[in-house]
Protein backbone atom coordinates (compact mmCIF):
# COMPACT_ATOMS: atom_id res chain seq x y z
CA UNK A 1 0.00 0.00 0.00
CA UNK A 2 2.88 2.76 1.05
CA UNK A 3 4.27 1.31 -2.33
CA UNK A 4 1.31 2.65 -4.02
CA UNK A 5 1.37 5.48 -2.08
CA UNK A 6 4.74 6.63 -3.07
CA UNK A 7 4.28 5.95 -6.95
CA UNK A 8 1.12 8.49 -6.79
CA UNK A 9 2.80 11.20 -4.86
CA UNK A 10 5.71 10.42 -7.37
CA UNK A 11 3.32 10.60 -10.10
CA UNK A 12 2.07 13.89 -9.13
CA UNK A 13 5.67 15.49 -7.91
CA UNK A 14 6.44 15.07 -11.96
CA UNK A 15 3.00 17.16 -12.97
CA UNK A 16 3.57 19.90 -10.85
CA UNK A 17 7.39 19.66 -11.66
CA UNK A 18 6.95 19.75 -15.43
CA UNK A 19 3.90 22.51 -14.89
CA UNK A 20 6.80 24.80 -13.79
CA UNK A 21 8.23 24.77 -17.36
CA UNK A 22 5.35 27.05 -18.37
CA UNK A 23 4.90 30.23 -16.40
CA UNK A 24 1.79 31.82 -17.33
CA UNK A 25 2.57 34.63 -19.75
CA UNK A 26 2.74 38.45 -18.69
CA UNK A 27 3.13 39.67 -21.91
CA UNK A 28 1.49 38.24 -25.38
CA UNK A 29 2.92 41.30 -27.95
CA UNK A 30 6.46 39.80 -26.48
CA UNK A 31 5.34 36.53 -27.52
CA UNK A 32 3.42 37.43 -30.63
CA UNK A 33 7.00 39.17 -31.69
CA UNK A 34 9.35 36.02 -30.77
CA UNK A 35 6.75 34.00 -32.93
CA UNK A 36 6.98 36.72 -36.15
CA UNK A 37 10.89 36.39 -35.91
CA UNK A 38 10.98 32.63 -35.86
CA UNK A 39 8.28 32.61 -38.06
CA UNK A 40 6.15 30.03 -36.63
CA UNK A 41 2.66 30.35 -34.79
CA UNK A 42 2.01 30.69 -31.25
CA UNK A 43 0.34 27.86 -29.34
CA UNK A 44 -1.63 29.35 -26.58
CA UNK A 45 -2.81 27.08 -23.80
CA UNK A 46 -5.60 28.51 -21.78
CA UNK A 47 -5.39 26.51 -18.45
CA UNK A 48 -6.89 27.64 -14.74
CA UNK A 49 -4.86 27.45 -11.82
CA UNK A 50 -6.73 24.64 -10.39
CA UNK A 51 -6.98 21.97 -13.46
CA UNK A 52 -5.87 18.75 -13.67
CA UNK A 53 -5.90 18.04 -17.03
CA UNK A 54 -4.10 21.18 -17.77
CA UNK A 55 -1.05 20.04 -15.84
CA UNK A 56 -1.57 16.75 -17.22
CA UNK A 57 -1.61 18.05 -20.75
CA UNK A 58 2.33 19.92 -19.80
CA UNK A 59 3.45 16.92 -18.68
CA UNK A 60 2.18 14.15 -20.86
CA UNK A 61 2.44 16.74 -24.19
CA UNK A 62 3.82 20.16 -24.05
CA UNK A 63 6.52 19.21 -21.91
CA UNK A 64 7.95 15.96 -23.74
CA UNK A 65 7.15 18.54 -27.19
CA UNK A 66 9.19 21.30 -25.67
CA UNK A 67 12.36 19.29 -25.22
CA UNK A 68 11.63 17.89 -28.85
CA UNK A 69 12.15 19.67 -32.44
CA UNK A 70 8.68 19.59 -32.48
CA UNK A 71 9.26 22.64 -30.03
CA UNK A 72 11.18 24.48 -32.38
CA UNK A 73 8.14 24.72 -35.19
CA UNK A 74 6.00 27.05 -32.51
CA UNK A 75 6.18 29.42 -29.09
CA UNK A 76 4.32 28.32 -26.23
CA UNK A 77 2.23 30.58 -23.78
CA UNK A 78 -0.39 29.67 -21.00
CA UNK A 79 -2.69 32.01 -19.40
CA UNK A 80 -5.11 31.07 -17.03
CA UNK A 81 -9.13 31.92 -17.48
CA UNK A 82 -9.42 32.20 -13.68
CA UNK A 83 -7.04 34.74 -13.53
CA UNK A 84 -7.29 38.85 -13.28
CA UNK A 85 -3.60 39.37 -13.16
CA UNK A 86 -2.33 42.04 -15.22
CA UNK A 87 -1.74 40.67 -18.78
CA UNK A 88 -0.58 42.56 -22.03
CA UNK A 89 -2.33 41.28 -24.81
CA UNK A 90 -0.97 40.81 -28.72
CA UNK A 91 -2.20 44.30 -29.44
CA UNK A 92 0.32 45.63 -26.25
CA UNK A 93 -3.17 46.75 -24.42
CA UNK A 94 -3.94 45.81 -20.56
CA UNK A 95 -5.57 42.67 -20.15
CA UNK A 96 -6.05 39.64 -17.86
CA UNK A 97 -6.46 35.76 -18.64
CA UNK A 98 -10.16 36.02 -17.65
CA UNK A 99 -10.79 38.90 -20.37
CA UNK A 100 -8.47 36.80 -23.20
CA UNK A 101 -10.76 33.82 -22.33
CA UNK A 102 -13.68 35.85 -22.84
CA UNK A 103 -12.25 37.29 -25.93
CA UNK A 104 -12.23 34.09 -27.18
CA UNK A 105 -14.91 32.22 -26.23
CA UNK A 106 -12.55 29.89 -24.11
CA UNK A 107 -14.79 28.28 -21.11
CA UNK A 108 -13.64 25.20 -20.12
CA UNK A 109 -9.70 24.33 -19.83
CA UNK A 110 -7.71 23.08 -21.25
CA UNK A 111 -8.31 25.14 -24.70
CA UNK A 112 -5.69 24.90 -27.07
CA UNK A 113 -5.58 27.48 -30.02
CA UNK A 114 -2.76 27.79 -32.53
CA UNK A 115 -2.54 31.61 -33.31
CA UNK A 116 -0.72 34.15 -35.69
CA UNK A 117 1.59 36.11 -33.84
CA UNK A 118 -0.78 39.16 -33.79
CA UNK A 119 -3.44 36.93 -32.39
CA UNK A 120 -5.56 35.85 -34.93
CA UNK A 121 -6.20 32.16 -34.43
CA UNK A 122 -4.96 29.76 -37.40
CA UNK A 123 -7.94 27.24 -37.18
CA UNK A 124 -10.20 25.29 -34.88
CA UNK A 125 -9.28 25.39 -30.98
CA UNK A 126 -8.22 22.16 -29.48
CA UNK A 127 -10.87 21.84 -26.53
CA UNK A 128 -10.31 19.15 -23.60
CA UNK A 129 -7.59 17.03 -22.93
CA UNK A 130 -7.63 12.97 -23.73
CA UNK A 131 -4.13 11.29 -23.73
CA UNK A 132 -5.41 8.74 -26.80
CA UNK A 133 -5.49 10.70 -29.34
CA UNK A 134 -4.70 14.27 -28.39
CA UNK A 135 -0.80 14.35 -29.86
CA UNK A 136 -1.73 13.12 -33.00
CA UNK A 137 -4.63 16.03 -33.35
CA UNK A 138 -2.20 18.63 -31.87
CA UNK A 139 1.12 18.00 -34.78
CA UNK A 140 -1.99 18.55 -36.80
CA UNK A 141 -3.02 21.50 -35.96
CA UNK A 142 0.28 22.56 -35.64
CA UNK A 143 1.35 22.00 -39.06
CA UNK A 144 -1.72 23.28 -40.37
CA UNK A 145 -1.15 26.39 -38.56
CA UNK A 146 2.29 26.72 -40.08
CA UNK A 147 0.67 26.09 -43.38
CA UNK A 148 -2.02 28.77 -43.16
CA UNK A 149 0.66 30.94 -41.66
CA UNK A 150 3.60 30.84 -44.05
CA UNK A 151 0.44 31.37 -46.89
CA UNK A 152 -0.37 35.08 -45.59
CA UNK A 153 3.55 35.90 -45.48
CA UNK A 154 5.08 37.85 -48.08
Amino acid sequence: MWRNMLWLLGGCWAVLATAAEFPVAEDLQQVGREARERGVPVLLVFGASDCVYCRRLEAEVLGPMSRDRKALSVVIAEVHIDSEAPLTGFDGRPTSGAALAEHYGVSLTPTVFLMAPDGTPLGRPLVGYNPSFYEAYLEAAIDSARERLAGSQP
